[in-house]
């Protein structure tokens, strides 16, 4: 190695961060440290995810990039971490300016500080993929660290499928979502003013109707699905309340629980976009209307907490360039836009990242928050209703 590197086993976490507290307190190496790769667990399984950061975003996300071959990361969490109360002992390290990357395995909570966390019960995968993730992290803090300090742009990022990292510089967070509504706005306005329609199905009719309009009744229709799968939601967390089950006594049927959830909001879903396609709702107000509150939430996300909107904004910017390059191309061959496409590009965007953090997402969080289970599950399964509401066969009406 370019640097020592030292390492340090810490005790008495759980009391108050005390191992590490006196590390740097007391150890005459620590005046030294200048990174830090920590590794912690929440459980005995699931992968290893680098869920906390120093402030430098931008450049450990970098080192992360190109370093790892599996990452399991975002953004986000280092987001939903920092508002919750306790700490690890990166906590310590980070508050004595010590930047690097905190990384745990969070699966099979039922082990978590009991007799049963034992090194049999332990995830081999999960243990191997925390040390490739850290060897990984060590190597590339050791050979590629700056003479000074690290510089200290700050940047979104997250994995996509644990194949690579996504990144962008934070500050260019607020221009790519409102860009991606705009196109999004734009292109279906575009299309609508073309005159692209569905075919009525057999015994309905199609009812003419202002694009403003048309996309309001899409926006309502899909709201009541959220609402729908949110009030699901609320209700298993009610249940799992009233039977006593927690994250450390329920395992397996947590996630039992969160499937149903998502079949129950993919349903109400499907549902709403059946709906319209019976009333003749043009697609591509359809797909305006049920994209709005995903625009929403990357615009909001976007000005207020950027380094939060990574799920939100990577969705909305693929449907925006989706939905101008499916544009552009029937302009130039004279055929109709078909929505389909851009629907189910941007639900593949949706699912892509949403989907691999969902387990996570119940390991952390467990059912105690039913409501915010059920609005995650409903904002994903909205993607469906332009894909279900245009399955019927279509015409060219373009003059």
């Amino acid at each position: 190695p370019e640097h020592d590197v030292l390492v340090v086993i810490t005790d008495g976490e759980e009391r108050g961060l005390l191992g590490a507290e006196v590390f740097m307190a007391q150890h005459p190496l620590a005046k030294g440290l200048r990174a830090v790769v920590n590794m912690d667990a929440r459980g005995a399984a699931g992968p290893a995810f680098v869920f906390e950061t120093g402030p430098e975003t931008a450049w450990l996300a970098d080192l992360l990039a190109r370093r790892v071959d599996a990452p399991r990361t975002s953004s986000l969490m280092g987001v939903v971490y920092g508002a919750m109360p306790n700490g690890t002992d990166f906590t310590v390290f980070l508050r004595a300016g010590v930047s690097g990357f905190n990384i745990a395995f969070l699966g099979d909570m039922a082990a978590y500080h009991t007799g049963l966390d034992t090194v049999e019960r332990q995830s081999p995968a999960s243990r191997a993929h925390m040390g490739r993730t850290a060897l990984a992290l060590v190597r590339g803090l050791d050979e590629e660290l700056p003479e000074g300090s690290m510089p200290a742009e700050r940047a979104v990022f997250g994995d996509v499928l644990g194949l690579g990292v996504v990144r962008w510089p934070e500050p260019w967070t607020p221009a790519i979502a409102v860009c991606s509504a705009l196109a999004i706005g734009a292109a279906a306005a575009w299309n609508v003013l073309r005159g692209s329609r569905p075919i009525s199905a057999p015994g309905t009719r199609a009812v003419g109707r202002a694009p403003g309009r048309a996309s309001a009744e899409a926006l309502a229709a899909s709201m009541v699905a959220l609402v729908l799968a949110a009030l699901i939601g609320w209700g298993f967390g009610a249940a799992c309340r009233a039977g006593g089950l927690t994250m450390a006594n329920a395992g397996v049927r947590l996630h039992a629980l969160d499937g149903v959830l998502q079949l129950g909001a993919v349903l109400a879903a499907c549902g709403a976009g059946a709906w319209l396609g019976r009333r003749g709702v043009d697609p591509w107000s359809t797909l305006l209307g049920a994209w709005v509150p995903w625009i929403a939430a990357a615009c909001a996300a976007a000005f207020t907490l950027p380094a939060a909107s990574f799920l939100f904004v990577v969705p909305v910017a693929v449907m925006g360039a989706a939905a101008v390059i499916a544009s552009v191309a029937s302009r130039a061959n004279g055929s109709v836009t078909d929505t389909r496409v851009v629907a189910f590009a941007g639900l593949a965007a949706a699912a892509v990242v949403w989907i691999p953090l969902e387990p996570a997402f119940v390991d952390a969080l467990g059912f105690q928050f039913g409501w915010l289970n059920g609005v995650r599950m409903g904002l994903l399964a909205v993607t469906f209703v332009p894909l279900v509401a245009g399955l019927g066969p279509r015409r060219n009406n373009t003059p």
